[in-house]
């Protein structure tokens, strides 16, 4: 299983909550993104939702979560969305 490391992980929750086009802050936000990533073809169970996005204890997601999360993003690798991401106050660039 894959790791990810939490500026990898603050990284990829500030592009999916991006992309979704508002943050992530409870249990009804986070079954609208459940719906908005199936509608584009991205399939998740909610658990792993809920984990992702610490609403469960966190461990890291494998390899097809983060596939999934990063396609819902428009990116196919978690490499290409570090660089947009300033860490000190967690805003795109």
């Amino acid at each position: 299983m894959e790791t990810i490391n939490d500026r990898i992980h603050v990284s990829l929750k500030l592009a999916i909550e991006n992309h979704f086009g508002r943050p992530v802050m409870n249990l009804s936000d986070l079954k609208d993104l459940q719906v908005a990533m199936e509608e584009k073809g991205f399939s998740l169970s909610f658990n792993t939702l809920r984990r992702f996005f610490r609403f469960l204890p966190f461990h890291a997601p494998n390899n097809k979560t983060l596939r999934q999360l990063l396609g819902f993003c428009g990116y196919r690798s978690i490499g290409l969305i570090l660089p947009y991401y300033r860490f000190s106050d967690n805003k795109m660039l």
